[in-house]
């Protein structure tokens, strides 16, 4: 149960109990049943693991700061020996003391002995392939620093060593850029970063899954964004014009992530959704800054002819990644369009068809402006009256709901867009000045307004 619904009952429940609504008898069993008396222990829990991965960090940067002042002059023996010495007893240590209850602070101390571990790991390996003189590139280093954490954050279900390599693997994979988007690719085990929208799409999920963590989830897919639009980038094997690439990394994403259904992709019975809303939020955040950025008519303007054909960078792996998503949200979206109804076999709620309308509309204005005939001013028109639709369809939904998020959602992406037009087109001073006054006293009255309908409904409710 959520610790903030626990402290405002049992302040609640105090102001109950000396205003004599309650009884003392009442309030004990209250605060036995919501566990009152626990509320600092888990706040002081909090504060040491906090302090505890602070100190972690410090320590680990301290060991290394030593280690390297003194590292040339020891011989090569006991500098193998300090490093194996350092990485056993800290994961040892750290094992053995996070096995305790979660609650207790030898839990806490131990996952950061672990998080010791995990920074000498990497600087056991960089100064083993310095003493050895193993030279390659860095991407390799933080590849096998990563896959070396993941393992342990697997095994112990810990998300902070989760976190831990997914930024490891972020700094692998950006810095392998420029290396795998030449000819020839990556050499060894470094080609599997060639495959970072499989990896990031399908086994972050697992990950986050296996962990229960909300975080991991929205980092890994904020993270499947980009690379989806360098594969496709990357892919040169076919003739493909350039507008098609576009137009399927507009598309394959936010598809992707609204058709996300956790009880589809399952490993095992999985009977609720704990990542579906975070997936569809994220979808439809990238579909509103894709119109918006889209409603600007210089795009269209200076992209009139997007018929070229790409150079040949990649080859049929990356291809064959991009058809294997496409085949993956394919999928998705037939599993969640089969209605329950026995009169219709297929059927889509009323926001999967905003959204497959919005997709669609988008793809046919790309392919015709490229392909058939340009579209300067009916493309940009098209995908303003998309983004009015999009905004007050977020503020129906937020008043309907009563949910903030919604409601100003969709004010923010309206008023951002009038406010473009005016900055985009050629108008008066004056006349601009009266459209950022009337913005700036509809938001506000809109605001209190729903505040003050959201609190009556509340109070009634």
């Amino acid at each position: 149960m959520a610790e903030k619904f626990r402290r405002q009952l049992r302040q609640e429940a105090q102001i109950w109990k000396s205003e004599g609504l309650i009884s003392e008898e009442i309030y004990t069993q209250l605060s036995h049943r919501y566990q009152f008396d626990r509320l600092e222990e888990a706040a002081s829990n909090r504060f040491i693991a906090v302090l505890v991965g602070l100190g972690a960090v410090l320590l680990g940067l301290g060991a290394i700061t030593f280690v390297a002042a003194n590292w040339q002059g020891w011989p090569r023996s006991l500098k193998i020996a300090l490093l194996l010495f350092s990485l056993i007893t800290s994961h040892s240590l750290g094992f053995y003391l996070w096995r305790f209850p979660s609650e207790q602070w030898q839990h806490r101390f131990g996952q950061g002995l672990l998080l010791l571990g995990t920074l000498l790991l990497g600087a056991s390996l960089g100064l083993m392939s310095q003493m050895f003189h193993l030279d390659g590139p860095i991407y390799q280093l933080y590849l096998i620093w990563g896959l070396g954490v993941t393992g342990l954050a697997m095994s112990l279900r810990t998300p902070l060593l989760g976190f831990v390599s997914f930024v490891l693997m972020a700094l692998a994979y950006g810095s392998s850029l420029d290396d795998w988007l030449a000819p020839g690719g990556l050499p060894g085990i470094a080609g599997m970063l060639q495959h970072a929208p499989l990896i990031t799409g399908v086994v972050g999920i697992g990950l986050a899954r296996w962990w229960n963590s909300r975080v991991i989830f929205t980092l890994m897919m904020v993270a499947f964004i980009p690379t989806v639009w360098i594969q496709l980038a990357a892919i040169g094997v076919w003739t493909v014009p350039l507008v098609v690439k576009v137009t399927l990394g507009l598309t394959l994403p936010p598809a992707f992530l609204w058709g996300y259904d956790d009880r589809a992709i399952a490993f095992g019975n999985f009977n609720h959704r704990p990542f579906q809303p975070i997936a569809r939020r994220l979808a439809l955040l990238l579909i509103a800054l894709q119109l918006y950025l889209f409603s600007f008519h210089a795009w269209w303007n200076g992209w009139a002819t997007w018929d070229r054909i790409d150079d040949t960078l990649g080859g049929w792996r990356l291809s064959l990644d991009i058809l294997a998503l496409v085949g993956l949200t394919l999928w998705q979206w037939f599993q969640f369009s089969q209605s329950r109804r026995s009169g219709d076999r297929w059927r889509l709620d009323n926001s999967s068809l905003l959204v497959l309308n919005l997709l669609a509309i988008t793809c046919a204005l790309f392919l015709w402006h490229s392909l058939i005939y340009p579209l300067p001013i009916f493309a940009p028109l098209i995908i303003n009256i998309q983004i009015f639709l999009l905004a007050i369809t977020f503020i129906r939904r937020g008043l309907k709901w009563g949910t903030r998020l919604g409601f100003w959602s969709g004010l923010v992406l309206l008023t951002g867009q009038i406010i473009s037009r005016m900055l985009e087109y050629d108008t008066g001073l004056l006349l601009k000045s009266i459209v950022f006054i009337l913005c700036g006293l509809g938001v506000m009255a809109a605001g209190f307004w729903f505040e003050k309908q959201h609190q009556q409904s509340s109070g009634v409710g």
